[in-house]
């Protein structure tokens, strides 16, 4: 018997805190309790006390070897009964957010579409599938090409793939369209629209084309779409502009949906990483402002420990295909529309070439992290290992949630 090598610790005087990331367990003890486990008086705790500190993940066997155990749950994968596709189809979009990373419109300045191209993606879909698959249309807007989201979802249903998907829009075409299409010929279970802010201040943020009031009117059609059982999911893009709104975003947001089940909202910082300075954050400066925004984001909310997963996102996983409506594959959706980004084409689809793409080799650091089994060494978009935000984000809520309690015992 031996402790896990993943079990975060919290101590104060009175109590310890244990969270072990493999098991996704949460565990208090006090300071006698907890100097008996790290001394190994294994034989001191009764076969019940012994059986749940295992099933919890705090105790484990002598003949488990967990980072190998972490390692080889990659590999599994490949074997997995899932694939998902993001297909970008424009580079065009209805809003001009100054912040979009996307770049300039070359791919369709230089080369005109045609139903050859979206014949070669749903071939390449039923060629490269498993039983469960996942499609997220994505842009530019997603919804200006609404053509060929119907016409390769009426493919894939005609060739009786059983597929859902989700949209990633501004939401401001969603109104153009009726549910019983949304959610019976697209197979949209879920669609996430980015805000910038409330009414007027995210109207102008996002620079529309056109229309009037687009903020009430996306937000009706929204409420509209989860009477019909489609999930809607909320980004909210938090930058130097908005900072101050935070707080009256969240409440509304909270109090707008909260009798629609399944709804949710998240937030995110705008960076500095394409130089966008006027408004983005640098590192430094998030770590100063999400404690405060983080404990404002839970405070109706309850805590959920974050999961265990084999790969961080679809850039590491051999069954995600990020591919725009040309065929060209990338490594994530970050990458899409930047022709020195493509990993190849799919007429020169080579499935061990495409998977040495997503092999990520993980810093030694990674390999000793107690957040390896919930972050899988996290971005690696940039050529390197990046923790992820969240991981700050509940530590200091478990840390702030352990003080309070000390204070009541105290």
């Amino acid at each position: 018997m031996k402790l896990s090598k993943y079990n975060y610790v919290i101590k104060s005087e009175k109590e310890i805190l244990i969270w072990n990331t493999i098991k996704e367990s949460l565990m208090t003890f006090t300071k006698e309790y907890y100097d008996n486990l790290v001394n190994e008086k294994f034989d001191i705790f009764s076969d019940d006390e012994i059986r749940i500190l295992i099933k919890n993940g705090i105790l484990i066997n002598d003949n488990v070897f967990e980072l190998e155990n972490i390692l080889n749950r990659k590999k599994e994968l490949e074997n997995s009964d899932s694939s998902s596709y993001t297909i970008a189809l424009t580079q065009n979009c209805n809003a001009h957010c100054y912040y979009c990373y996307q770049s300039e419109n070359v791919f369709e300045k230089n080369r005109k579409l045609t139903k050859k191209d979206y014949d070669k993606i749903v071939d390449f879909i039923l060629k490269t599938k498993n039983d469960k698959v996942k499609i997220t249309w994505f842009g530019g807007e997603p919804l200006i090409r609404n053509d060929i989201i119907n016409y390769i979802s009426t493919e894939l249903t005609n060739k009786n793939v059983d597929f859902r998907s989700v949209i990633i829009t501004n939401g401001l075409l969603l109104n153009s369209f009726d549910n019983f299409t949304l959610k019976n010929k697209w197979n949209i279970n879920e669609i996430q629209v980015t805000f910038d802010g409330l009414y007027e201040n995210h109207d102008k943020r996002k620079c529309f084309d056109f229309g009037k009031n687009n903020f009430e009117k996306i937000i009706e059609k929204l409420k509209e779409i989860l009477k019909n059982n489609i999930k809607v999911k909320i980004r909210i893009n938090i930058s130097k502009d908005n900072y101050n709104e935070i707080n009256d975003i969240f409440d509304y947001f909270e109090i707008t949906f909260k009798d629609y089940d399944n709804f949710k909202y998240y937030y995110s910082y705008l960076t500095d990483d394409l130089n966008l300075y006027d408004y983005a954050f640098n590192k430094n400066e998030i770590e100063k402002i999400n404690p405060q925004i983080y404990q404002r984001y839970m405070k109706n909310r309850e805590m959920v420990l974050p999961r265990n997963r084999r790969v961080y996102c679809g850039a590491q996983n051999p069954n995600s295909f990020f591919i725009d409506v040309y065929g060209n594959l990338f490594r994530c959706e970050h990458d899409f529309w930047c022709s020195d980004k493509i990993t190849m084409n799919i007429d020169e689809f080579d499935y061990d070439k495409f998977k040495k793409s997503k092999n990520t080799v993980l810093s030694q650091k990674c390999k000793e992290c107690v957040f390896l089994p919930i972050c899988q060494g996290g971005c690696v978009r940039n050529g390197f290992n990046e923790c992820p935000q969240f991981i700050s984000n509940i530590v200091g809520f478990l840390k702030e949630r352990k003080e309070k309690k000390d204070e009541r015992i105290n």
